[in-house]
């Protein structure tokens, strides 16, 4: 676990000049360097990689200043950036961009198994799941408005105050003073209410009110019809993950940043739905409960999972 006051992109992951590295030189595709830094801050790494391609350097330069790539410049015919710099001038060029394009704020990130206790800024309190990001900037934290942003998944008990949001790739959920739990992944996003009232909301239009005692899912283009919660806090607080008619997506998700595995699905159906609780502590038993019982066949390699139908 470390905690780092810098720009909130996810500059702070423990592993960003290696995959920086590997995206530039096409190791890492666009789809898989995105899973693991969020959609919002690939965007930007996208916006600050087309920039340094319009930047040439001068001749008979020999340090270059990450400024001149934040104004456009004509794009130069009779060469391109890549033969001059290298691919680690290239990751720090980016780095070095970032710094001075993003806001200040503090960020927190959980390793893969691990949870995090933490105090924002009015009091209110989190717990931060395994291999999950929360960060806010500066401006975001005000007398008049409290956001922060979310990849992965987290329980917020909410002073009351001024409106309090939750920002993650999917969708926000906004609140006045409550307790509630969000988990956003791919295609998807989970709110679960457990005091007070929340509105979810997925793009621009679609919102849902949910109170406490109800839990929603939005998947496949849509909010569910919300769920009955008995629980008074989320059960993976303090023991096991539970699930209850939950999509296999959101199954695998959770078991990736527990256990920190790979699992690949192959032509398996990730809309089925599972109940059940899988132990934290055991990835051979979690792989049972889960894909036996579901009648899916696995196989371990290393780090990775590989499913298949039959």
């Amino acid at each position: 676990m470390y905690i780092q006051r810098r720009d909130s992109m996810s500059t702070n992951h423990p592993h960003i000049e290696e995959l920086l590295h590997l995206w530039i030189q096409g190791d890492l595709s666009d789809e898989e360097f995105q899973a693991k830094i969020g959609a919002r801050d690939f965007a930007k790494y996208q916006q600050i990689l087309q920039e340094v391609d319009r930047w040439t350097p001068a001749v008979d330069e020999e340090t270059f200043d990450p400024r001149e790539i934040i104004s456009p410049k004509p794009i130069a015919k009779s060469r391109r950036l890549w033969p001059i710099v290298s691919v680690a001038a290239s990751v720090a060029l980016l780095i070095g961009a970032l710094y001075l394009l993003m806001p200040k704020g503090t960020s927190y990130h959980t390793g893969y198994g691990e949870k995090r206790n933490i105090s924002l800024p009015d009091g209110s309190q989190v717990v931060l799941a395994s291999h999950s990001t929360l960060s806010w900037a500066d401006e975001n934290w005000t007398e008049d408005s409290r956001r922060v942003q979310l990849v992965g998944k987290a329980f917020f008990d909410v002073e009351p105050g001024s409106p309090f949001s939750v920002w993650t790739s999917e969708g926000y959920v906004e609140v006045l003073g409550t307790e509630f739990d969000v988990q956003s992944y791919s295609l998807g996003m989970q709110v679960v209410c457990y005091e007070g009232q929340v509105r979810a909301t997925h793009g621009e239009a679609d919102s849902k009110i949910i109170s406490a005692g109800e839990s929603s899912l939005w998947v496949d283009g849509e909010w569910e019809e919300t769920k009955e919660v008995t629980d008074d806090k989320p059960v993976w607080i303090n023991g096991n993950p539970a699930f209850r008619n939950t999509p296999l997506r959101l199954v695998i998700q959770e078991m990736e940043a527990l256990f920190g595995i790979k699992i690949v699905v192959g032509e398996v159906d990730l809309n089925r739905r599972f109940t059940g609780s899988i132990p934290q502590d055991s990835l051979a038993v979690s792989l049972k409960i889960v894909f036996d019982t579901m009648g899916i066949k696995y196989s371990q390699k290393g780090q990775e999972v590989f499913l298949s139908k039959d």
